[in-house]
């Protein structure tokens, strides 16, 4: 991932801290977190993070670095725990397919989702590049070549909320945008 982030992966993490409150939000729960990166910075802020990820490798690293981390796959669970806010970095496009069911689940958990997903991809590039990036986003089911670009993940997203939740656009000036889902 630093590889197709070119030396820029944390940067995406650090765009999404920047929108937590530490004085707010004293539980948060990451899904599909991949690394501690926002975990530790939970931790030097007195705010209580929760890891779920479908990868052991994933969840035993994080464990041992003594944070709270769950191996789970999230497409099969009914529900997750309550928290102040819910975070997903790079992974909605895994759950293309159920995302109004995922969304639901979500915040009928929390009262606030932040959302990082990549829109400008190599994975869509095709050539070398493009299979090494899709097979890199493997979480367990095979390559996965499906990618949201800006505007369908913005209109997806616009039509799950309908009535339900505010779409916030936070940023999309970057190779990542970031949307935040709040209850109306």
């Amino acid at each position: 991932m630093y590889v197709l982030y070119l030396g820029k992966y944390t940067e995406r993490f650090d765009d999404i801290i920047k929108l937590i409150d530490p004085k707010k939000e004293k539980f948060i729960t990451e899904l599909c977190y991949g690394d501690v990166h926002i975990a530790e910075w939970c931790k030097a802020n007195s705010v209580n993070w929760t890891g779920i990820d479908i990868n052991q490798k994933f969840v035993y690293f994080a464990i041992k670095k003594g944070f709270n981390a769950i191996c789970l796959d999230l497409k099969k669970e009914s529900a997750f725990p309550a928290v102040d806010t819910v975070i997903i970095a790079g992974s909605l496009y895994h759950f293309h397919g159920m995302l109004d069911e995922f969304l639901l689940k979500i915040m009928n958990s929390c009262s606030r989702l932040l959302i990082s997903e990549p829109i400008h991809n190599l994975s869509n590039s095709g050539g070398l590049i493009g299979i090494i990036a899709s097979h890199s986003a493997n979480a367990g089911n095979g390559a996965e070549e499906f990618r949201y670009d800006k505007t369908e993940l913005i209109k997806t997203l616009e039509e799950l909320c309908g009535n339900r939740w505010i779409l916030h656009i936070i940023n999309d000036q970057k190779r990542d945008i970031i949307l935040e889902v709040t209850w109306k």
